[in-house]
């Protein structure tokens, strides 16, 4: 009789957790602008190395000389940069592509951020931004190749949306990104027209991105 009571008794159905939708906890601008960029190509040999580091050694030492245009007159700085540099660092005060030296004046250099976007956390630093009348200007200094120039405007386009969310382009109608290559002495403009189109874009990147 027990046996047969157990074979009748309507059992509940088994527990199961509730699905929860998985989204990444950060987000790398680098790897959603660029994919592909974050992928190991392999162990380097010895030589190429080298010279890499020694690139990205001088590409910190820009950087830096770059930024104390922020503090210090371009007359006192030029007079105590290391040889090498001097010429890049004219170019960047002498320029007339863009008014660097005004957007470096009332901007912001070396521009920390981090932006919770759908409980995502999106952090960056960009190199150089300012807003000149209607217009914000978005600054990425190059030292390196200009092959990666279209992942360098993304990559302004990413931190222009940025600003966006975090509600300091009030007032801002037009969008100009700059790429800079001191060291070739050359300079790549793009506009964003359109701050709506860039948001519906980017919201669209982002979830996708978030996903995976």
């Amino acid at each position: 009789m027990a046996e047969q009571d157990l074979v009748q008794k309507d059992l509940r159905a088994l527990w199961k957790a509730p699905e929860v939708e998985e989204r990444r906890k950060y987000i790398s601008v680098t790897e959603l602008v660029a994919p592909d960029s974050v992928t190991s190509p392999g162990p380097a040999r010895a030589a190429p190395l080298g010279a890499g580091l020694a690139r990205a050694q001088q590409g910190t030492n820009a950087h830096r000389l770059f930024e104390a245009l922020k503090f210090t007159p371009y007359e006192a700085l030029i007079k105590i940069s290391e040889e090498e540099l001097r010429q890049p660092l004219e170019f960047i005060a002498n320029t007339k592509e863009l008014p660097l030296l005004e957007i470096i004046d009332k901007g912001h250099v070396e521009w920390g951020f981090a932006l919770n976007y759908r409980n995502s956390l999106m952090q960056g630093q960009i190199d150089l931004w300012g807003v000149l009348g209607e217009t914000l200007w978005m600054v990425d200094y190059k030292t390196g190749s200009q092959r990666y120039s279209e992942t360098a405007f993304k990559q302004l386009e990413a931190y222009a949306w940025a600003l966006y969310r975090m509600k300091y382009l009030e007032g801002v109608r037009e969008i100009k990104l700059a790429v800079v290559y001191p060291m070739d002495e050359i300079v790549k403009i793009e506009t964003v027209r359109s701050l709506a189109e860039l948001n519906s874009r980017m919201e669209k990147l982002l979830d996708d991105y978030s996903l995976v």
